[in-house]
């Protein structure tokens, strides 16, 4: 006699949904359901629908099985965190910027004496509070930029604004070793 699978329908199930209920049964039981949740204990393969289910902003198919896992783990923290600066400095180290620096507030200092002009720190009005700047501890091709900007616009609420990526510090200088392709600009995208 063929041991009990178990099963998640109520008493009054037809007996083709039983039928049904048995013979899936036998490839996943209600006892691996959990293990599917977890990111860490997810088959390679459904992934991309583990993904999908905790609305993960941020994926690529083409990443290394470690990233998904990781993208998914912090799935989660992401969302409960979104449009904090906690959450900004989670998306510049999952496109590998982790040591940038943030500047909240960004075009809104007061003219108090406390402020040195660096070029870092731009006037703005009292419309201004919601903006934020980005200065990067090195240089940045273009495409990375969008990727990091698209990284950034995902976890941001809608009323908060990117002011700069600001990288002068290492852009690229005239010295002969980069070429004018196009790929860089001059250390500061708006």
């Amino acid at each position: 006699m063929p041991i009990p699978v178990p099963t998640l329908l109520p008493n009054s199930s037809s007996p083709l949904e039983r039928a049904v209920s048995a013979s899936t049964g036998r490839f996943a039981p209600a006892a691996r359901v959990p293990m599917l949740w977890d990111a860490q204990r997810c088959p390679l393969a459904l992934l991309p629908h583990l993904a999908w289910a905790l609305a993960v902003d941020d994926w690529d198919a083409t990443w290394g099985e470690d990233r998904k896992r990781a993208a998914i783990a912090n799935a989660l923290y992401i969302h409960r965190h979104k449009g904090t600066p906690a959450a900004i400095r989670r998306a510049l180290a999952t496109v590998e910027q982790a040591d940038a620096t943030l500047i909240e507030r960004a075009d809104f200092k007061h003219h108090d004496g406390e402020i040195t002009r660096t070029g870092l720190y731009h006037r703005g009005g009292a419309a201004s509070w919601a903006t934020y700047a980005v200065v990067l501890k090195r240089a940045i091709t273009i495409d990375q930029s969008l990727a990091i900007i698209a990284a950034l616009r995902r976890v941001v609420r809608n009323c908060v604004h990117l002011a700069r990526i600001d990288y002068r510090e290492v852009a690229i200088r005239h010295n002969g070793a980069a070429l004018r392709a196009g790929t860089y600009t001059r250390g500061v995208i708006n």
